[in-house]
């Protein structure tokens, strides 16, 4: 069966509303309007005009991609998402039979080409096909059929460089850009997510709008400072035993004034410095006053809050060093399997998942997660991580003493 056939090489994860993504990351509501509202502008064309959203690591590319997803989606306008992402083992290779399902599914009227493709090529599915030759029929020639609709779709491609090297994700961007400009499709818009690389921009072919998130743009710090506002109002009114009832007002003006310059216009800095100060079993005021303590020179330094959570722990070289194992695992575990291969250390384990509560995703559930990609490049990056760098020789050192215990 050819379309069990696509079914089974899809890359679940990859589609952006997937549960396997769970939670969702998406703009608080009333943040991003004007950038949200410019992006509506140019999907609402109808030409083949791409965007590219680029910007440093936390900036919340990947929040404004879901929501732009979603908005699409709800207009029937949604033609297909790959969201990759480093904490899910993710198959690169199946990016374009992932696309090819999602477009039978939008569009029913291809499935039987997309079948039939499959059909007449018992490899097209296969991680070794060009990608030219799986983009041509799996998706060019099915969708010429729909050549005169006159309604534009779109395409989101989210955080393309995670998975890729600079120059495979160039590749792509020119690959995808250039295959849905012909004139015997319809009008569709493509849309790219990825850190500011020159190889990427080089890829880009005219038109493109170009979308440049920084740190230190006034919008992105006011949205930063809204999202840390009704965050923390949120911890104080649902913490009555250390608030009171009414809840009294908190924090002052001064300690937020210093969190919302050292959060800038870095999401991720906001949102893992609001899971620290709210994490359950702690005083939202002592846990403010540690992050505040440190005084900063500059904004959006990501570095000196991962610095602080891990100086929390009691044996940060001990748990810095189950953290980066953790990292450098070949696909996430959900927390029984983690158990199972730190079954010596489990003790440690459960403590270095409390401490690291605010910067690592663990429902109990689920698999155990970092919360953003940050914290990989920084535990990565000695001249970042400084006195807590483990590198990657001895993370699966540790690890394969581990898997012998285990054995």
């Amino acid at each position: 069966d050819p379309w069990k056939s696509l079914c089974n090489v899809v890359e679940y994860s990859g589609i952006f509303d997937s549960e396997y993504r769970q939670p969702h990351s998406r703009c608080m509501k009333n943040t991003r309007v004007a950038l949200r509202e410019g992006i509506a502008q140019v999907l609402d064309q109808r030409d083949r005009t791409n965007i590219w959203l680029n910007g440093l690591a936390g900036v919340g590319k990947t929040s404004i991609a879901f929501t732009i997803a979603e908005e699409m989606k709800a207009a029937n306008r949604l033609a297909a998402t790959f969201f990759f992402s480093h904490k899910h083992s993710q198959k690169a290779a199946f990016i374009i039979p992932t696309i090819a399902y999602q477009l039978a599914i939008a569009f029913p009227r291809i499935r039987e080409d997309i079948v039939k493709a499959v059909e007449r090529d018992g490899m097209l599915l296969s991680p070794g096909k060009s990608r030219a030759d799986q983009i041509r029929e799996l998706v060019i020639k099915p969708l010429e059929t729909l050549r005169f609709r006159q309604e534009p779709y779109v395409i989101i491609i989210d955080a393309l460089d995670e998975c890729f090297s600079s120059e495979e994700a160039a590749r792509l961007v020119t690959l995808l850009s250039d295959a849905l400009r012909g004139p015997d499709l319809p009008f569709i818009h493509v849309i790219f997510t990825t850190r500011p690389e020159p190889h990427i921009l080089a890829a880009m072919p005219s038109p493109v709008y170009k979308i440049l998130l920084t740190t230190h743009d006034k919008h992105t710090i006011r949205d930063v400072r809204f999202f840390l506002q009704a965050s923390l109002e949120k911890t104080r009114t649902t913490r009555p035993t250390i608030f009171g009832q009414p809840p009294i007002p908190w924090p002052s003006k001064k300690e937020f004034e210093t969190l919302a310059f050292k959060a800038g216009g870095l999401f991720a800095y906001a949102a893992m410095a609001v899971n620290f100060i709210s994490a359950a079993g702690h005083h939202p005021q002592e846990r403010l006053d540690l992050l505040l303590r440190e005084r900063s020179t500059v904004s959006a330094d990501i570095d000196q809050l991962y610095r602080q959570i891990i100086a929390t722990s009691e044996d940060p070289l001990t748990h810095c060093r189950m953290l980066a194992s953790t990292i450098h695992l070949a696909r996430p575990l959900p927390l029984a399997e983690l158990q199972e291969l730190f079954y010596a250390d489990k003790r440690n384990l459960a403590m270095m998942l409390e401490v690291f509560s605010p910067i690592i995703l663990n429902d109990g559930v689920g698999n155990v997660e970092v919360y953003h990609v940050s914290l990989h490049d920084f535990m990565s990056d000695p001249l970042r991580s400084k006195q807590y760098h483990v590198d990657a020789v001895h993370a699966h050192e540790y690890l394969a003493c581990c898997c012998l215990n285990f054995m």
